[in-house]
């Protein structure tokens, strides 16, 4: 299994839907799921995993009222990461 999770957790968090289709929002755990074998048989793990944590994170980021144009750098590429200390103020 795997979960992703946030503390505290806010208090519109039901109804959480994520993707891929087999994760869900645990009420009493506090926690969104993903089974295991789901990524795992998938076409494509990576982008499964992938898929749930940015969306794990989105529903996190935009239920909680976080600021995520000041939260969040771009995505870097393959062989051409992000370069941090070059855009810092």
């Amino acid at each position: 299994m795997v979960y992703a999770y946030c503390y505290p957790v806010p208090d519109n968090f039901n109804g959480a839907d994520p993707t891929p289709d087999a994760a869900y929002w645990h009420e009493e755990l506090g926690e969104f799921l993903l089974p295991y074998a789901q990524i795992i048989s998938s076409p494509d793990p990576d982008a499964t995993l992938l898929a749930f944590l940015e969306e794990t994170y989105a529903v996190v980021a935009d239920r909680g009222g976080w600021d995520r144009a000041n939260l969040e750098i771009p995505r870097g590429s393959f062989g051409h990461p992000y370069d941090v200390r070059a855009h810092r103020a």
